[in-house]
């Protein structure tokens, strides 16, 4: 049964109708994912089914007010949580409620701002999942080397890049502001943290490890 779930396929019936009674929905999603594409830091959106999910989201909120009201109550500390991270919806949030005015009352944007929010972030992961990089310094043998960094890359996650390298590689690598360094061996100052950890690391330097990259989940 079809309801209000997101990234469906749909059947040929379906599809016809809703191109047939919501023109006007699918053209604000479409202009909205296309303004977030064309602003060169998001292309990959292109490539997902941002567009399908927010034209479901305008639905809801045309169709069913009520549930749209609903929601807020019960999941407004949630959908409030990385707001600061989505400085682009404050610019084109507003033009794609200028293009809801006609057919649906939005009482409040914020909101529907922050569930679009929701929608991005799902989008990029599913497109780009990897949101930053570990460098592994390990001194050791390597059967054992390997064996850890693949155990630390399990841990730490799948959005998470988790990759071998040697100090004097370090000279040569582009940094993301949110990588971070995972060493055996003293290192000089890098321009990203640095967390060391044992031969054989302990809770401690795994637990503090696995918390640096809490950040690029919202419920951990």
């Amino acid at each position: 049964m079809w309801g209000w779930n997101y990234n469906n396929t749909y059947g040929n019936i379906l599809d016809d109708t809703i191109h047939t009674q919501y023109p006007t929905l699918l053209k604000a999603a479409s202009d909205f994912v296309a303004r977030f594409v064309s602003s060169g830091t998001l292309p990959e959106l292109s490539r997902s089914k941002l567009s399908d999910n927010l034209f479901l989201l305008l639905l809801k909120y045309v169709e069913s007010p009520k549930l749209s009201k609903q929601f807020q109550l019960e999941y407004h500390e949630l959908i409030n949580l990385r707001a600061d991270h989505y400085q682009l919806l404050q610019k084109f949030g507003p033009e794609l409620i200028q293009q809801l005015n006609p057919l649906a009352k939005i009482d409040d944007i914020g909101y529907l701002i922050h569930l679009i929010s929701l929608l991005v972030q799902q989008a990029i992961f599913q497109t780009h999942p990897i949101m930053m990089t570990a460098y592994f310094i390990f001194q050791g043998e390597p059967a054992w080397k390997d064996f850890l960094r693949q155990e630390i890359s399990d841990a730490l996650g799948n959005r998470v890049k988790v990759i071998g390298i040697e100090p004097f590689d370090l000279k040569d690598v582009q940094y993301n502001t949110q990588d971070i360094i995972i060493s055996n061996l003293l290192l000089e100052t890098q321009p990203v943290p640095i967390h060391y950890i044992s031969m054989l690391p302990t809770k401690n330097e795994l637990n503090t490890l696995i918390e640096s990259t809490r950040s690029q989940y919202l419920l951990i």
